[in-house]
This record gives structure tokens, C-alpha cells and sequence, in this order.
């Protein structure tokens, strides 16, 4: 039993030369008419009729363990199954010992044999009316799941692909053209489809090592959405058997196809996966600095941490001292209107045209204030004024709970992309004469953070680089690019917005050659309801026509423009 929701309905296929079972046949999770259900050369010469099996429920399986009795320790019988025990209840009399013996005559043994132990939470009387009773360990599936995605493309590490996966294909027989051939005396293992280049392997490498994306990155994901990824996973993994070795598709593999189930019911993952306690376990391993006695020093240190957590509660109490605040937190301040900064500033001088700019952009965005409004006197009049020639910059700043850089600023995440949406009148061409209000949408970059001073206060501003409309932004197939590299004379007279209106985005490149990037939005981890609609989980499109028309039938599983391995 390979899988603790299917049970013995696991499907799956024992590997002669790769010596393990693997996780197949999940055409079976597709509907009657699916297509791929009648592809042969596809999968493994068959057409596929079955249907899948129903998940176990916590009253099967307190049925099925009713009369288990747990053997602890590690006890080991060598050439022999496990003897089951008779519980002592059933001994009270000979009617109840014959009633006994004919319910454990109908147990199936071989189901009991893949037991080890029966829960001690089955005591409980609602354990087993719960829908998700033990949950995924998410972090070590997508972990395995990816590490055999990308050493099988590179062929490096646990690469599920070599001379034993080529044989199994062989005793399969499918896949003829990526059969092992011998040549000499080493054996040449064709290019397969998963197969990469040199270069196409450098590349890979290059775009994974550049790729930055925003600060506290995450997507909000609907359970509408949810119900439909749990369809998409089964023909996704289906297109998996189509192109990768069965040797791939080990137990990690299938669990996918359960985590959206799970997902639906349990909620965010954050809240049942092993990330927090992996890194406190992280911390406690940090606490040895003898290694002959690793326990006394994680018990000394703790018992110092410990004591400093209590004396940092007495103090918060006691004294004035303000405990930490989370890491993009505002907090609010009567000198700046609207977030803080993050990074040492510097005195600038603001040229005659950049203050004149500068408050341009304040006094149009500005929110209306209502003339009998006595609350907001003070700012209105400070904001007529004007601001004065000396101003701050910084390269960095948090507002609305996010977290902006500018494009100066190296980190390991990119926080300058910008995304603002601007009230403009539109027409349909240079003829159109009627005009509307519209929408129109801005991509750039944070080239500078200035807080003007107007005497009492400071408004944030973000200069910024924008992509030009027209040549420098076009939407292709779902996919939003944009071109940053242009003349910047267009937004001369322009180039500031306020803190409070800039959305943040980051920016994948297209290729390597290449001057447009693909714009990707997500909301960050203080995400709200109303953001998200319009959070996408990346560049791809939400929903996805997997047609079996957009491989061709007739192609060949070996590449041809691509040279094999020897072995």
C-alpha cells in the first residue's frame, strides 16, 4: 500500500531492473470520454477502461483495524508473518470466542498486512467521521517532486533516467526507439524527449539562477480555482507518463494528485505543513558547539533563550520598551503621510523643474478632501504652500505592506517593478472624436524614493521608469510584456506617483537576447480579499486547454537534434 488515501487500490507496476514499484495508470481519474483514455503508443500499449478507486474513510479503516492489536518495539520475525493476537475480551466465554473467530475469518489478512499499527486517535469517537485525518507532508512532496523534475531533465543526481529505466522500457515494451543500444563495448542510451543540450541545459541553469521575484511572494488561491486544479493534476500527470520513463513516478509522484483534496478541505497549507518545526529544528542544531554532547548544549541554550524571552515579557510590562514589529508593518507618524522608510536617507536639492513636477503629481493626486472637513485644514494649506527646494531620498520604503527597493539595490528579490493604474481619456483611434474615461495601466521601475518636505511634513513619492504604450507594452497570449529600455522623454513632465498608489509587480525576461520581460503580479503575504482577484499564481493563464491536438500523434519519442548518453 503505496498510498495511505487509496489504499489497496493503489495501482501499481514493480520495475525488474530499477527494483522498485512505481505509480501509474492514472488515466483512470480521467472522465469515460477522455481521449487520452484510447491512446496506446502513449502510455503503455493499452487502452484504459478502468475507473479510479474510492478514497478510504476513517470508518473503513476502524472497521478494517477493529481487532489489530499494536506490537510495540522493534521486533523482528525473520521467515515468518506477524502472529495476530486474539484481544483477552474475546476469551470471556466460548459463545463470544466463536463469534469472534468468524469475524476475524471474514478480515481480509492480506489488507491487514500492510498495516503497521492502528491509530490511537480512532479512540476518539469523531476520528473517524474526519474527511482529512492526517495530512500530506506538502513541503517534502513538492521537494521530491521537483528535485526529480530537474535531475532528470540536467541527468545529474537522482536522475530517474539511466541505463536500468531503459530496460524497463525494454521488458515493457513500449518505446522502442529509446531502447539502450550497445555499441562497443559501452551502451548508448538515445535522446529522449526530457533529454536537454549543452546549451539548452546552461540556459535552464541561467534562468533559474537570475530569476528574481518580489518580497513575501505568495498566491491567493480560490477553492473554485482548487476544484479545477484537481482535475488539471490527473492530466497533467498523464501528459508526465506520455513523455518521462515509468521509472519517474514513484509514490511522491501520485500524492499530487490528493493535495488539491486536501487544499479544499484543510485550507491554507501554511497551517498543516512541516516548514515551522523544520526550522526550529534548524535553530536547535545551531544551539550545539560541542558536538560529543549535542543535547546538553540545546538544553543550555534554550534555557538562556527562554530566559531572555522572560525578561524581554517583564520588560514590555514594566518599562516603555516597544517590542518588535513585524517586518512590513507601517506605523503611523504625523511627519511622513503615508508608510516609512527602510534605508538610510540623503539630502537632495531639487531643481525648480523637479519641484514644480514633483508637486504637480501631489496636488493631482491627492484625495478630495470636503470643503466643511475642519480635520485636514492644516495639510491643505502646508500642500499650498509648497514644497521646499530640499528634499530626502532613500532606496527603500514600505507602504501598504509592501516592500519597494530601487533599481540600485541588489538583493536576492526584485521590489522596484511598479504597476500603477491611471484615470485618462481614451479613444479608439486618431479619427475617434467621442471620448470615455478609462483605466489605463503603467509598468516601470523605482528609480528613486523622495520625500517631499513641506515644512511640518513629508509625502512619499516614487520616481519611476515606465515602459512607453504603444511599442513598449503589448499583451501576447495571456502574457503581459513590456519594454523598459526606451527613450524616457514621453514621461519627462511626469515621471512621479504617490507611495500609497504604487501596486507592486516583478518582471521575468523573455530570453536572453531579448529587451521585453514578462510582467508577473501576486500579493504579498498580508494579502486581503479584494486583492485577490487580481492575484495570478504566475504568467501562465488560469485556465489551460489541454487538447491531446497540441501534440502530434505521429512524433517521435527519441530527439533527433540532440545527442544521447553513453554509459
Amino acid at each position: 500500500m503505496g498510498c495511505p488515501l487509496c489504499g489497496k487500490h493503489t495501482d501499481s507496476l514493480w520495475l525488474p531492473n530499477s527494483r522498485k514499484h512505481v505509480y501509474m495508470c492514472h488515466r483512470k481519474g480521467l472522465s469515460p470520454t477522455h481521449s487520452y483514455r484510447g491512446k496506446k503508443a502513449w502510455f503503455d500499449g493499452k487502452v484504459e477502461y478502468g475507473r479510479k478507486g474510492r478514497i478510504l474513510t476513517g470508518h473503513n479503516i476502524s472497521v478494517l483495524l477493529k481487532n489489530y492489536k499494536n506490537e510495540f518495539g522493534n521486533v523482528r520475525q525473520a521467515g515468518r508473518k506477524r502472529k495476530r493476537v486474539i484481544p483477552a475480551e474475546s476469551l470471556a466465554d466460548s459463545e463470544d470466542e466463536e463469534s469472534e473467530s468468524e469475524e476475524e475469518e471474514e478480515v481480509d489478512e492480506e489488507e491487514l498486512s500492510r498495516w503497521k499499527k492502528r491509530s490511537i486517535f480512532f479512540n476518539l469517537p469523531y476520528w473517524e467521521e474526519l474527511p482529512v485525518r492526517h495530512n500530506l507532508d506538502v513541503i517534502h512532496v513538492e521537494r521530491n517532486v521537483a528535485a526529480s523534475i530537474i535531475s532528470t531533465l540536467l541527468h545529474c543526481g537522482n536522475s530517474k533516467d539511466g541505463l536500468n529505466a531503459r530496460k524497463d522500457l525494454h521488458v515493457l515494451g513500449i518505446r522502442k526507439e529509446l531502447h539502450p543500444k550497445a555499441r562497443g563495448k559501452r551502451t548508448y542510451l538515445p535522446a529522449a524527449p526530457w533529454t536537454l543540450s549543452k546549451e539548452e541545459k546552461r540556459l535552464f541553469c541561467k534562468r533559474l539562477h537570475e530569476f528574481k521575484g518580489q518580497d513575501g511572494y505568495c498566491s491567493n488561491i480560490s477553492r473554485e480555482k482548487i476544484s479545477g486544479m484537481e482535475n488539471e493534476i490527473v492530466e497533467t500527470i498523464c501528459m508526465f507518463e506520455r513523455f518521462f520513463p515509468p521509472s519517474f513516478f514513484d509514490i511522491m509522484v501520485h500524492l499530487c494528485i490528493h493535495l488539491g483534496r486536501e487544499a479544499r478541505l484543510g485550507g491554507p497549507v501554511h497551517f498543516r505543513w512541516m516548514y515551522p518545526f523544520e526550522r526550529h529544528m534548524k535553530l536547535l542544531k545551531d544551539y550545539v558547539r560541542n558536538p560529543a554532547r549535542p543535547e546538553g548544549c540545546i538544553a543550555e541554550s534554550y534555557l538562556a533563550e527562554e530566559c531572555m524571552q522572560f525578561c524581554r515579557d517583564f520588560l514590555r510590562k514594566t518599562t516603555s520598551v516597544e517590542g518588535r514589529q513585524e517586518r512590513n508593518t507601517e506605523y503611523e507618524s504625523t511627519s511622513i503621510l503615508g508608510g516609512r522608510p527602510i534605508s538610510a536617507g540623503r539630502s537632495i536639492t531639487l531643481s525648480e523643474v523637479e519641484k514644480k513636477t514633483a508637486h504637480l503629481a501631489v496636488i493631482q493626486n491627492t484625495t478630495l478632501i470636503p470643503l466643511d472637513s475642519t480635520e485636514h485644514d492644516d495639510t491643505l494649506k502646508w500642500i499650498s504652500y509648497g514644497p521646499r527646494n530640499m528634499a530626502r531620498s532613500y532606496t527603500g520604503y514600505v507602504v501598504n505592506g509592501l516592500r519597494f527597493h530601487t533599481t540600485s539595490v541588489q538583493r536576492q528579490t526584485q521590489n522596484s517593478g511598479v504597476y500603477y493604474e491611471a484615470t485618462a481619456m481614451c479613444r479608439a483611434s486618431a479619427r475617434d472624436t467621442s471620448q470615455i474615461v478609462d483605466l489605463v495601466s503603467y509598468y516601470g521601475r523605482v528609480v528613486d524614493i523622495i520625500l517631499l518636505d513641506y515644512n511640518v511634513f513629508y509625502i512619499p513619492l516614487f520616481r519611476c521608469q515606465w515602459a512607453v504604450r504603444g511599442n513598449g507594452v503589448k499583451v501576447d497570449e495571456s502574457f503581459t510584456l513590456v519594454n523598459l529600455n526606451q527613450s524616457q522623454v514621453f514621461f519627462a513632465r511626469d515621471p512621479f506617483i504617490m507611495a500609497s498608489q504604487a501596486k507592486q509587480i516583478f518582471y521575468s525576461r523573455e530570453d536572453e537576447s531579448s529587451n521585453w520581460y514578462v510582467v508577473m503580479r501576486g500579493p504579498s503575504r498580508r494579502y486581503t480579499e479584494a486583492d485577490s482577484d487580481e492575484a495570478d499564481a504566475g504568467p501562465l493563464p488560469l485556465s489551460v486547454d489541454m487538447n491531446v491536438e497540441d501534440v502530434d500523434a505521429e512524433d517521435q519519442p527519441a530527439r533527433v537534434d540532440c545527442e544521447g548518453i553513453y554509459v
